[in-house]
């Protein structure tokens, strides 16, 4: 979710006191495993960046796998056509590509890559029967499991942000400077990071490295 945000309303919150959304991003540092730690949390600075569509998240859940190898995207931008979107990304090694991106492939790499898993998981288990679950191939295949997984994983939710209504909000990112005093180790630590909360600003979705 954290490399395609498009450009939204800054909004400054300086000195945070007791506005609710340091008392959000409080709890989620704070808290680990459900358990609120002794921290001393102190927000410095929040700002509201960005607006999250499901269009977005459509979009880069489905580029975000090993089809394309485009985890580490800075930038992507789209322009919609009458069966999908053309898109523009910018790789971190500055290397532009545009793509045509049509909604019916993501039905079709759902669909292939399900069937690809299913025949992985029966070789699997015959190798395993032939030559033992120790042996290299058995877990090399276990690896290409779990990667055919989690492209699973992002095509159905590409598929689920696909049926919202286009432009639907589903999320909206803060950069939150602040800072974290550990009473029992008498360390201070001043952080700056990306939050997601919900559109109702209800509760911290998650947390990445700050976007700028």
């Amino acid at each position: 979710m954290k490399k395609f945000l498009l450009p939204f309303t800054f909004i400054f919150y300086f000195g945070c006191g007791n506005d609710p959304i340091a008392e959000l991003i409080e709890s989620y540092v704070c808290t680990t495993d459900g358990v609120l730690s002794d921290l001393d949390f102190k927000a410095i600075e929040i700002k509201e960046t960005t607006a999250i569509t499901s269009t977005d998240s459509m979009i880069y859940s489905f580029y975000d796998s090993d089809h394309f190898s485009y985890s580490k995207l800075t930038s992507l931008k789209y322009s919609p056509t009458s069966d999908g979107f053309v898109v523009s990304i910018e790789r971190v090694d500055g290397l532009p590509i545009e793509d045509t991106f049509k909604l019916e492939r993501i039905d079709i790499f759902l669909e292939s890559t399900e069937e690809y898993l299913t025949k992985m998981k029966e070789l699997r288990s015959d190798v395993g029967s032939y030559f033992g679950r120790g042996s290299k191939d058995y877990i090399r295949m276990g690896g290409d499991i779990d990667k055919a997984l989690e492209e699973i994983s992002l095509y159905e939710k590409a598929k689920a942000y696909s049926l919202m209504p286009p432009g639907t909000i589903i999320a909206r990112s803060f950069n939150c400077t602040y800072s974290i005093f550990n009473p029992s180790q008498q360390v201070k630590q001043t952080q700056t990071r990306t939050f997601y909360l919900d559109p109702e600003f209800t509760k911290v979705l998650g947390a990445s490295d700050v976007l700028r």
